[in-house]
């Protein structure tokens, strides 16, 4: 099956949901991969592969901070303002 086909057999709801299923690779199916907003662009999430954290490193477009487990909430927050500021990032 061609991406652009848009001829069916049978019933065009069945059909319809198996072209939208259908993989494109292992790790997506064609609707997702044509209509879906990739799933990290903004996200919070720990780095807890140090290829990741060195690939976030190098991304212009994220800010890499490290936080101790012994500072406090608040002392975080506040710090984690300041970062924002100086970097010129609006909340």
């Amino acid at each position: 099956m061609m991406i652009g086909d848009v001829r069916y057999e049978g019933d065009k709801y069945i059909a319809f949901t198996k072209w939208w299923r259908s993989k494109v690779n292992d790790t997506y199916t064609l609707g997702e991969h044509l209509f879906a907003e990739p799933t990290t662009i903004n996200k919070v999430m720990l780095s807890e592969d140090r290829d990741i954290a060195i690939q976030s490193a190098d991304d212009e477009s994220r800010l890499p901070i490290k936080i101790p487990k012994v500072v406090s909430h608040r002392q975080t927050d506040m710090s984690i303002v300041c970062l924002l500021t100086e970097e010129e990032i609006s909340l």
